[in-house]
């Protein structure tokens, strides 16, 4: 019996008609499985020998590595499920775990859904900040990293362990517990006690059953629990598998951790679902820069099909030499997260022969959205077609905030999902208000467009979220810490155009009057104040006034403009001694577009291509701010 009912699992998705054949079939005659659980079940049956997870413990290929089959994987998954249902003394748990990108994670993960609710916890988060939604979720299991000189996850677990009152046992990966230690268990030796064979709760599975609840809000600000269904995950193995088009028993790099939907699902669930099998690159993914530099080794070792990471980790890859690797295994190169810069995707294609294949989506949409499909026409910066029983729409929102109607081909609006893929709200109902609506529809609070071929073009983003690298930093904490400041009068953090990170947080400054406070000194203030690195601003820029709105509200957007002046002609300095051309950037709203800079250039040049391609090279590697070049 195959996952897949072979109706639609034969469909090629090329276009948005292949797209149509596929819905002909109802989605819940999609798959033979209601759950993830019940996915590596049929996967265990149909191939127990493939392999499913791969894990390099170092970032050297040629140093041996950990394989888990289908079999293993799914044995493994159900005695997980077993433990954490007799640590929870026969509630239905709610499983949190800490962990780093290695095999345990995902048994936790998928083990936690199939015997209650799994939780992944994002473990850079402040130890405050872990409890808050530990509490908010009743978490009744911890699984969390042992004592380990590279991280402090331990550290964080000894703080929290007494300010959860839910929670009824730890579980510890790796190192040996520590007998003075009540309730925690070696997860090694507590997992493997339990049967593989079945899970003891005797659970069956629903398609609406609440599976996961995944946090949103990145590593700053006030994170949301969104809760993934079982609806959710199946529909998001479908249409992202089917749409990548991942081969059976080839290889998917997975550098992402496991509380992204990105590293949990889009290229964790998924290739599974499709029976691949997905390689962890080292507990740390991507973010070990040797595992960057090995990247085309690690391809050729394990014979990967696809590669990916967010567009930063792709950034890098391109500048790795291939070398004597032989990387003609690699097929695709997938991205999501944030928006791909056009010029360094066109280099990374033009230097590998890899095509970049881009996902947009969200935690609230399981990762899901639109995808650009590995075997259709792909077009760099785009966002790709809609997912299989995705409605994607654009609309424009009337004053009371809701939206009002839809937007036409080519215009510009707040983009809203509508499928089985869409959470059914977050943990605490008053956090649906405006973003989870009663029609089901979802305000994802980007700005976006569609064009003739039913593609989406994302311009820009409705909310003030600064998204650097795929981290979400929420400006209100920026802001709060700013205002502390006893000469502050008031505060406006924005997202500052980057070249490799897509936005850098940057914050402007009034002081009241009669105040002084150098940009230096509200630097050091903001360092003591902001524990997440990502999120202390680059810049401070100290003005003499806010730019307002008729009501009184800082009107960020005139912020956001000025900074992108700033550093687009920062960028284009040197024109003037290349070319003796001088340029000029002005920035604001296009009717129908978005946000445009506008370059204008002037002088005498005997070349305007040249100039133009000068402007383009320097520009090009902007992720989400388009711009146009006139001559004055």
């Amino acid at each position: 019996m195959p996952v897949w009912n072979p109706a639609v699992s034969d469909i090629v998705i090329r276009d948005a008609a292949d797209i149509a054949a596929i819905e002909k079939t109802p989605f819940d005659q999609v798959s033979n499985a209601k759950s993830a659980y019940e996915i590596l079940g049929i996967q265990a049956a149909e191939h127990p020998d493939w392999p499913a997870i791969i894990f390099m413990t170092t970032p050297d290929p040629d140093d041996p590595a950990m394989t888990l089959t289908f079999r293993q994987l799914f044995g493994r998954v159900t005695q997980a499920a077993n433990l954490f249902h007799e640590l929870s003394e026969g509630e239905p748990p709610v499983v949190a775990e800490m962990l780093p990108a290695m095999p345990h994670a995902h048994m936790t993960l998928w083990g936690g859904a199939a015997a209650g609710v799994a939780m992944p916890l994002n473990f850079l988060l402040r130890p405050d900040q872990l409890a808050d939604l530990m509490n908010a979720a009743k978490v009744t299991v911890l699984v969390a990293l042992g004592p380990n000189p590279a991280v402090d996850i331990w550290d964080k677990v000894l703080q929290i362990k007494d300010k959860v009152p839910t929670l009824k046992a730890i579980v510890q990966v790796t190192g040996e517990v520590a007998p003075e230690l009540n309730n925690v268990h070696a997860f090694d030796a507590a997992v493997g006690a339990q049967p593989a064979d079945r899970l003891v709760s005797g659970r069956g599975f629903g398609l609406d059953d609440v599976a996961a609840y995944f946090h949103t809000g990145g590593t700053t600000g006030a994170p949301k629990l969104a809760q993934h269904t079982n609806r959710n995950h199946v529909a998001m193995a479908f249409a992202v598998g089917r749409m990548w088009g991942f081969q059976p028993n080839k290889g998917v790099l997975n550098g992402l951790p496991i509380f992204h939907v990105g590293g949990a699902l889009d290229a964790g669930l998924a290739p599974l679902a499709s029976g691949a099998h997905f390689l962890l690159a080292t507990p740390a993914g991507l973010r070990n820069p040797q595992v960057v530099q090995n990247v085309w080794r690690i391809a050729d070792k394990f014979r990967l099909d696809t590669v990916g990471g967010v567009p930063t980790s792709i950034v890098a890859m391109g500048q790795v030499p291939v070398g004597d690797a032989d990387i003609s295994c690699v097929k695709m190169a997938l991205t999501g997260g944030s928006p791909m810069p056009v010029e360094p995707a066109k280099q990374f294609e033009g230097r590998f022969g890899i095509r970049i294949h881009e996902i947009y989506g969200m935690t609230e949409t399981a990762g899901n959205g639109t995808v650009n499909p590995r075997f259709g026409e792909r077009v760099v910066g785009c966002a790709g077609l809609r997912a299989p029983y995705v409605e994607v729409k654009v609309a424009k929102f009337g004053a009371d905030g809701t939206p009002s109607v839809d937007c036409a081909q080519g215009e510009t609006g707040v983009v809203m999902f509508r499928g089985p893929t869409v959470t059914p709200g977050y943990t605490d109902p008053r956090r649906n208000e405006g973003v989870v609506l009663d029609d089901g529809w979802l305000v994802s609070g980007d700005l976006g467009r569609f064009d003739e071929n039913g593609r989406l073009w994302i311009t820009g983003r409705a909310k003030d979220l600064i998204i650097r690298s795929g981290h979400n930093i929420d400006p209100a904490i920026i802001e709060a810490a700013m205002d502390e400041h006893p000469a502050v009068l008031n505060s406006a953090a924005i997202g500052m155009p980057d070249e490799y990170a897509g936005e850098l947080p940057a914050i402007y400054v009034t002081l009241k009057e009669g105040a002084t406070a150098t940009e230096s000194e509200l630097h050091d203030w903001l360092a003591e104040r902001i524990s997440e690195r990502p999120a202390l601003p680059k810049q401070i820029h100290v003005i003499g006034e806010m730019p307002l709105t008729a009501v009184g509200k800082i009107f960020k957007p005139a912020l956001r403009w000025d900074i992108t002046r700033q550093v687009f002609e920062s960028r284009l300095k040197g024109l003037a001694d290349e070319h003796g051309v001088a340029a000029k950037v002005e920035v604001g709203d296009v009717p129908g577009t978005g946000i445009v800079a506008t370059v204008s250039l002037s002088g005498t040049a005997d070349d305007k291509a040249a100039v133009e391609a000068a402007v383009n090279e320097r520009l090009g590697a902007f992720t989400l701010q388009p711009y146009r070049i006139v001559w004055a």
